[in-house]
């Protein structure tokens, strides 16, 4: 949602001050997509949705993620 808001804006930008030429606006916002699904990949669910899931198990692994993630070695 993010992605697609910002081509919005960046596409009125680009028509109004930068060119007339849209392939390389279309080259701008596939990579901009690109980036977004790589992005993604890293992504986890939410701690707090999965314990009010009752998800302990999947929650605690998240955790564990999220604590290696952030450099914390005692957890």
């Amino acid at each position: 949602m993010v992605s697609e808001g910002s081509v919005l804006i960046v596409w009125t930008i680009y028509f109004v001050w930068i060119s007339r030429n849209s392939f390389y606006f279309l080259y701008f916002v596939f990579a901009l997509n690109i980036v977004a699904i790589i992005c993604c990949y890293y992504l986890v669910e939410s701690p707090r949705y999965l314990f009010g899931m009752e998800k302990f198990e999947e929650c605690r692994k998240i955790m564990i993620l999220i604590a290696k993630r952030n450099g914390v070695l005692d957890y």
